[in-house]
């Protein structure tokens, strides 16, 4: 090869080193100085506005965002949600951490040590206080729950630790009082044994169940409910005591911690009339037509356990007094997934006697149709939900049913 050649060769090779160095750079967010590119989010306002840029520092009563003209301080009573323009995705832990008050954090490991209580993710930590953590999960896939928690009660008067036996397991009761990497030191009959974590497949501790309410933050593979949300450098600071990387951060529901769902509030006034109204003269028959609570089927296993509906037969009408302070009512309106092809129902919401909004579902409305109303001048708030012509329609869910303050 000649030297003219050999310098071409060298050159070529020089500009691809750095076109791939470049595209590296794009691929990963990488600035020029070398810092990560800014969060970019969108904050949802309660007047039912919103606001892009890139996610500045959260304190207590504020969230600044920075816009296109400027930095802006925007006050959290103002704010409904802070949602994640391009979240992060989803970790494929294997450990499954429950809180008390119901919510979950997944990782690749647990621990419980002097330091505190911390999910492992690489070396990413997500510390939160052991007070916190009702139980343990390991080696749990997502869509496969483990079967030992059938065995466990509902509410345990002291730990348990689940630790492999042949082909099944042994729940053993105990004081938990660490977990490491390699063990987790229980406390039975006054002794102190460390058991290996190769046989460990769960723990539980004997603390109650919290009904907490607050801004519901999510952030990849997990969710807490927050009194308090703030930012410490790239920290992201829960109720003084959970901290975890900004980088995780999915979304923040303000409007969660100011609001009282459907489910939860005692109808002021119920009244049922089927298709044939002599229906509900046989016994159990009329319980089955009045509105009720249902489960909706978790995005993990497709069962019953995830969030919370009110299931309505035509023809029902329903009213609920307005909490005070309320400003507004937000829901779905779903036809129910049993549903005859053809089958439509009515639905039409009155705010003290005055129309407020009529909606129709059918077959063409698979997602269902959302309704937000101002009702911050409402004293009661009544639906109907009824036939469409002679056709004897269908069950439909009203979800994500909640009043907002």
């Amino acid at each position: 090869m000649s030297g003219t050649s050999a310098r071409r060769t060298r050159r070529w090779d020089a500009m691809a080193v750095a076109a791939v160095a470049f595209v590296l750079a794009v691929d990963f967010g990488a600035s020029a100085d070398g810092t990560a590119p800014a969060m970019r989010v969108r904050l949802e306002l309660a007047d039912g506005g919103a606001i892009d840029g890139s996610l500045g520092p959260i304190a207590g009563d504020a969230i600044t965002i920075d816009t296109a003209e400027g930095p802006r301080s925007v006050p959290v009573t103002d704010v409904r949600r802070v949602v994640r323009v391009d979240p992060p995705p989803p970790p494929d832990g294997r450990v499954r951490v429950e809180s008390v008050d119901g919510t979950v954090v997944s990782g690749d490991d647990f621990v419980w040590e002097e330091a505190g209580a911390a999910v492992l993710r690489g070396t990413t930590r997500i510390e939160l206080p052991i007070a916190r953590v009702r139980r343990v999960e390991f080696a749990a896939a997502p869509a496969d729950r483990p079967a030992w928690l059938a065995s466990i009660p509902d509410a345990p008067t002291e730990d348990l630790v689940v630790v492999a036996k042949n082909e099944s397991h042994e729940v053993v009761e105990c004081a938990i009082t660490a977990v490491s990497p390699e063990s987790v030191t229980v406390v039975l009959d006054g002794e102190t044994i460390p058991v290996r974590r190769a046989k460990v497949r769960g723990l539980v501790w004997s603390r109650p169940r919290a009904a907490t309410s607050g801004a519901r933050v999510a952030f990849s593979g997990g969710t807490f409910v927050a009194a308090t949300v703030a930012t410490s450098g790239d920290t992201l600071v829960i109720d003084d005591g959970v901290r975890l990387p900004v980088g995780l951060l999915e979304s923040i529901d303000f409007a969660a911690g100011r609001s009282a769902a459907l489910c939860d509030l005692k109808p002021a006034r119920v009244a049922t009339e089927p298709f044939v109204g002599d229906l509900t003269r046989i016994e159990g028959v009329a319980s089955f037509f009045a509105p009720r609570t249902v489960s909706l089927p978790t995005v993990e296993s497709g069962q019953p356990g995830g969030e919370r509906a009110i299931q309505v037969r035509p023809r029902t009408v329903a009213s609920w007094e307005v909490p005070a302070a309320a400003r507004s009512f937000r829901a779905v309106v779903v036809r129910s997934a049993e549903a005859r092809p053809q089958a439509a129902v009515r639905v039409a919401i009155r705010g003290d006697d005055r129309p407020a909004r009529e909606v129709v579902v059918d077959a063409t409305t698979p997602e269902g149709v959302a309704v937000e109303l101002d009702v911050a001048d409402t004293r009661r708030l009544e639906v109907l939900v009824d036939f469409v012509g002679d056709d004897p329609g269908c069950a439909v869910r009203l979800e994500r049913a909640v009043f907002e303050r």
